[in-house]
């Protein structure tokens, strides 16, 4: 019956690769199986001959240990590359897992412990018991060991807070990436000896250069000390521009493509990956000991400053600055028995237990078992008392290895015992096992999981299967086999794709997909959540998962998606737009609304607020349109195409005093703002407000009616033609030059900031609108018209003169826009008819000259010649005729004196 759940499961279960207390392991559980559900107790003969193998494995694997997914002899800590010897490495790990979940064995734990401690509350601690405490675990972020001591999202901003600015100063920066460098460049200099490709080869360049970088950034202090005399950086003459960190970022991108293929050198790629995330926070910040003391310190203050800003609480960055805060080492932390906290007989009393799998008993072997625990079990605790957490925590770690004799070590003040998991095969068959259950014999099947760092080439299940036969004899058939291996080959597939280049997303999406098509829509949804684990700031991400979520028509759950993506990418426009076209398409208009208008809460640009207005328009909701419209022109003030946009909207609903108040508040902003760097703004609106004006001057009778109501309309039906009118018209006079006066200030003051030749022919057409505004009013006279036509006729040509003045003595430079004034002016002397006067313009008009002129190339060297339009005014014409009659007086007067002579 055992072998035949194995084989079911080998064949059959979902076998992904999961988070477990937020480390990436494989996890070898059915994916909605709980952890501590209760399975078979298999028979004492499965634990002899496992042990066997165990047995055979120790003496196949003495002295060596698995680190960083490479095998290292603990002796000389020499590096063996060989497959089969890491295969077996995690094969016999995961056999010595099994057993140490066997209640005999717990019980020889519990009883080694309490005997070593003395205590009675040692007595009740039972470790390991459950299959989850036996999985091994990775740790290489915050969020990992948070996580696994259930660390409160509060607590985890203050712990980010604590320790940011401790792990970011400029010392541990430099010093984390030396340390990655300096390992990465001894594992290139030994691959070059053996066997060197292109891609080494390389590689060992750009890390020297890299190496080279980090030495120029060494200052000639100690920030430590406490002297008061430090000794500036060297003043050197250097002609080169001053280095950013943006050219490591560059080499490291480099460095990343040349190696992306050495199977031996994934770990410190992974790690050249982390560290891009806080290079390309500081690629701007300068990276030179020779810009001087003041300059330096900035620049490395700038340094801790937005690597403290942009790491957070879940960056691999951050967590390998605190590595090598901590131990002066940058390597992740890898525990094989992950164990957890038990309550110690007390309230506030806890123990934090893990454990660790040697291949011997040797003394090297075990110190150095215990220093990597004592590092793990370190870190957490750090976290336990940054984090604030309620209780004591005291340390405990755990070593097995076969054939070792029972006993306590003390290493920093914190205990270690060393277990054998069964001294001899003898000891099975005198012992009444409780075997382990199913989910600890699960384990067997983490044996080929690579770690997901190191090289794609791995053991399958298949494989995994074969070799257990020799302890469950041959396999016996199961339901929809076909479809079963079809599955597991696509998964090894997929998980090897991810191995080989873990940043693929798209490698993640394409899993996530295919889980779907094969209806597995919860492992499809792990897939999509481990890929947001690895790139939650990939927007795409989001929008294939969400999309996912609503193909197969989970609205509720693409709800969730699209909700989470807006919190983590605010300033993303897709993500919103997606999410409020999805709320639309299912009618839910209320709900659209409101993620707009928590949107507009983050002040995006003018389209996004644009997209809101036009959204409210499509349900004819005209008053929260305009709403918006006000929000938008608060929001961003001096955009002029929003207050015009705004206008527009007023101006198409025929509410033009609504239009003409926008219009107002827009310039006065303008023009309160003094903001002299956008005079196109400012021309802009202006021009815009002139042309409304021009086209809605309301009627004489709208005016009248707007301003005394239907009794106008009373009085011309009674009064008639007689003496009203002229009332009337005068009411209309002084109310229309209320308004020209109004406007002739916003003009003059317009031209303050602006001589924009558009502005004086705009200043001047309103002078001489009143022709065309009053002409054909019947209620004036024939001499008032005459009269109003020349008062408008002398306004306009004062506004002309005082722009060519402008041209003239300030801008003398300016001959062009000169010249076209005078040409407008002129056509409008002719456009007034009897009472212009184009004599006036004419005199002042230039001469039209067509000249050469010398073109030079960049170098300075001729380029031939060009043609262009010169303008010669009257002015400069008298110039140059009195220069002419001058020098003729002169050469007149020498030739005179020269026939004296």
């Amino acid at each position: 019956m055992a072998y035949k759940l194995l084989s079911n499961l080998l064949h059959g279960a979902n076998c992904c690769k999961t988070k477990r207390n937020g480390a990436l392991h494989s996890n070898g559980m059915l994916f909605h199986t709980s952890r501590d559900s209760h399975e078979e107790i298999l028979s004492y003969e499965w634990y002899a001959k496992l042990y066997q193998k165990i047995t055979r494995l120790t003496h196949l694997l003495k002295n060596v240990d698995l680190v960083d997914g490479r095998i290292v002899n603990v002796t000389d800590d020499s590096v063996i590359i060989n497959e089969r010897m890491e295969q077996r490495m995690r094969i016999f790990k995961s056999f010595v897992r099994a057993f140490i979940g066997c209640p005999s064995v717990q019980h020889t734990i519990q009883k080694n412990v309490a005997a070593s401690s003395g205590d009675a509350n040692c007595a009740r601690l039972v470790c390991f018991s459950k299959p989850c405490e036996r999985e091994p675990m990775i740790v290489n972020s915050l969020t990992i060991v948070s996580n696994f001591l259930k660390v409160s999202a509060q607590q985890r901003k203050s712990v980010r807070l604590t320790i940011c600015p401790q792990v970011t100063q400029h010392r541990i920066w430099v010093g984390a990436i030396d340390e990655i460098l300096n390992g990465l460049n001894l594992e290139i200099g030994l691959l070059n000896d053996q066997c060197p490709t292109k891609g080494t080869k390389m590689g060992q360049q750009i890390v020297s250069s890299c190496l080279k970088f980090l030495a120029k950034t060494e200052t000639s202090y100690d920030s430590d000390s406490t002297s008061w005399m430090r000794l500036a950086p060297a003043k050197v003459v250097d002609s080169h521009i001053s280095s950013k960190w943006e050219e490591v970022l560059e080499m490291f991108n480099d460095l990343i493509k040349c190696l992306e293929n050495e199977r031996g050198l994934l770990y410190h790629v992974s790690k050249l990956e982390v560290m891009k995330e806080g290079l390309a926070q500081i690629k701007d910040v300068f990276a030179d000991k020779h810009i001087g003391y003041k300059e330096v310190r900035l620049q490395e203050s700038l340094v801790q400053k937005k690597l403290s800003k942009t790491l957070g609480h879940s960056s691999k960055c951050l967590f390998t600055l605190l590595l090598y805060y901590l131990n002066g080492q940058v390597r992740d932390i890898e525990v094989d028995v992950c164990g957890g906290i038990y309550a110690n007989g007390s309230d506030n009393k806890f123990t934090l237990c893990m454990g660790r799998i040697l291949t011997s008993d040797e003394d090297k072997m075990v110190w150095s078992g215990v220093k990597q625990l004592d590092r793990a079990l370190g870190l957490f605790k750090f976290l336990w008392e940054t984090a604030g957490m309620k209780g004591v925590l005291d340390l405990q770690g755990h070593l097995w290895s076969v054939g070792a004799t029972e006993r306590s070590l003390t290493y920093r003040g914190n205990t270690f015992f060393l277990h054998g998991p069964l001294a001899n095969c003898d000891q099975i068959n005198s012992l009444q096992l409780e075997s382990p259950t199913v989910s600890s014999l699960l384990t067997v099947s983490l044996m080929a999981k690579k770690n997901p760092r190191r090289a794609p080439i791995r053991k399958t299940e298949e494989q995994i299967l074969r070799e257990s036969q020799e302890y469950f004899g041959e396999q016996k058939s199961v339901d929809a086999t076909e479809l079963y291996d079809y599955r597991l080959h696509k998964r090894n597939d997929f998980e090897d794709s991810i191995r080989r280049v873990p940043g693929d997303t798209a490698v993640w999406i394409n899993y996530a997909k295919w889980e779907g098509s094969q209806n597995e829509l919860d492992r499809g949804r792990s897939m999509w959540e481990l890929a947001l684990e690895e790139d939650c700031r990939n927007h795409t991400l989001w929008c294939k998962y969400a999309e996912f979520e609503m193909m197969n028509k989970f609205i509720n759950h693409a709800r969730n998606v699209w909700d989470r993506a807006v919190a983590v990418l605010p300033h993303v426009d897709q993500l919103w737009y997606k999410y409020i076209r999805m709320e639309e398409i299912a009618g839910n208009v209320a709900a659209a609304r409101l993620i707009f208008d928590r949107w507009m809460h983050w002040t995006p640009d003018q389209q996004a607020w644009l997209s809101y207005i036009k959204f409210e328009l499509r349900y004819e909701q005209v008053e929260l349109a305009r709403q918006v419209f006000e929000r938008l022109v608060q929001c961003h003030p001096n955009v002029v195409s929003s207050w015009i946009k705004y206008a527009k909207f007023e101006m198409r609903r025929g509410e033009i005093d609504r239009a003409r108040n926008v219009y107002e508040r827009a310039l006065e902003k303008k023009l309160a703002d003094g903001d002299g760097d956008d005079d196109e703004g400012a021309e802009q609106l202006f021009v815009a407000f002139a042309e409304f004006e021009e086209r809605y001057k309301e009627s004489e009778s709208e005016a009248l009616r707007k301003e005394f109501g239907d009794w106008v309309l009373i009085e011309d039906a009674i009064v008639g033609k007689g003496k009203a009118p002229k009332d009337k018209a005068y009411i209309h006079f002084e109310k229309s030059q209320g308004e020209r006066e109004r406007r002739r200030a916003l003009y003059e003051r317009l031209l303050e900031r602006t001589k924009h030749l558009k502005v004086w022919i705009s200043y001047a057409k309103f002078e001489a609108s009143a022709l065309s505004k009053d002409g054909g009013n019947p209620d004036f006279s024939e001499v008032d018209l005459r009269e109003r036509k020349k008062q408008s006729i002398q306004g306009a040509r004062r506004v002309f003169e005082k722009g060519i003045k402008y041209y003239k003595t300030s801008a003398p430079e300016m001959m062009e826009e000169r010249a076209m004034l005078l040409e407008e002016w002129l056509n409008m002397e002719r456009s007034f008819g009897e009472l212009g006067d184009v004599s006036l313009v004419q005199a002042m008009l230039p001469k039209k000259l067509k000249k050469r002129r010398q073109i030079t190339s960049d170098i300075g060297l001729s380029a031939g010649y060009e043609e262009y339009i010169d303008y010669l005014f009257p002015e400069e014409s008298q110039k140059t005729n009195f220069k002419i009659l001058e020098a003729a007086s002169k050469w007149i007067k020498q030739k005179i004196v020269s026939n004296d002579r």
